[in-house]
């Protein structure tokens, strides 16, 4: 019973990963211009219904559509896998 218990709790904690959005640049973009176009993504990305999945996805789409690439090594990692 112990073990059945565990294993429940391990799946929801594993399903409570914290998501790690990716990290992304643009060779010509001035902080002010990052943080405005980060603001934009991420507002339009929470507006949107959806799972935290979902709304990354848009969030990263949004950012590429502005010309931002993702920086190697930071793709997000968390539940989304």
């Amino acid at each position: 019973m112990k073990r059945m218990i565990l294993a429940a709790v391990a799946a929801l904690c594993a399903s409570c990963a914290p998501m790690t959005p990716t990290a992304f640049s643009r060779g010509d973009a001035e902080p002010k211009q990052f943080s405005k176009d980060d603001y934009e993504c991420e507002r339009d990305a929470r507006n949107v219904r959806g799972n935290d999945c979902h709304q990354m996805d848009l969030y990263e789409k949004c950012m590429k559509s502005k010309g931002y690439q993702p920086i190697p090594g930071t793709a997000n990692r968390g539940v989304c896998g």
